[in-house]
């Protein structure tokens, strides 16, 4: 079980950083973050994903989906899935983070998407990358031993940028 108010420091924590699309060598991926729940999403993600996790086995992956309006007045879609392994490792796959799904993105169509049925398929795949803050509490994947066996998370719709492992024993107690 995860607290609220932990699993609320996690999402603050999650960034989010461009992609070098135009030459996929990285000349010009950002190099700073940006958080990738804005704190609206967090107020509402934090207690229902706890919950969730509550009730999940340990074969369970708990799934989000948000929506909102951008300042094109277009839906922005932040959704993935959630799982804390045995050894209170947090994985996160951030599918998508203020994806529009009617294009205007790199890779994206020109039709309107809709993956509220599947959280973990990237509206644009390879339009950002994901990174965690305290760096210590992150886990590198370099650093795991062994990746879990779970389904949708090897895929991870083949972008494995897309997720972070969170040592949930080196995440700061709430104030």
């Amino acid at each position: 079980m995860i607290s609220p108010e932990t699993l609320s420091t996690v999402l603050r924590g999650v960034q989010v950083l461009d992609r070098d699309t135009l030459t996929g060598l990285g000349f010009f991926e950002s190099k700073t973050g940006n958080p990738a729940f804005l704190q609206a999403e967090i107020s509402v993600l934090a207690p229902s994903l706890s919950q969730a996790l509550g009730k999940a086995s340990p074969k369970d992956m708990a799934t989000f989906y948000t929506v909102v309006l951008d300042v094109n007045r277009k839906r922005a879609v932040t959704s993935g899935g959630i799982f804390i392994d045995n050894q209170r490792r947090l994985h996160l796959t951030l599918a998508n983070c203020r994806s529009t799904p009617s294009g205007g993105q790199d890779y994206t169509s020109a039709m309107e998407l809709d993956t509220r049925d599947e959280p973990l398929l990237p509206v644009s795949q390879h339009r950002f990358r994901t990174a965690f803050q305290p760096d210590e509490a992150w886990i590198k994947s370099s650093q795991l031993e062994k990746r879990p066996s779970f389904p949708a998370y090897e895929t991870a719709y083949g972008d494995p940028a897309k997720t972070i492992v969170i040592d949930l024993n080196r995440i700061p107690p709430p104030a």
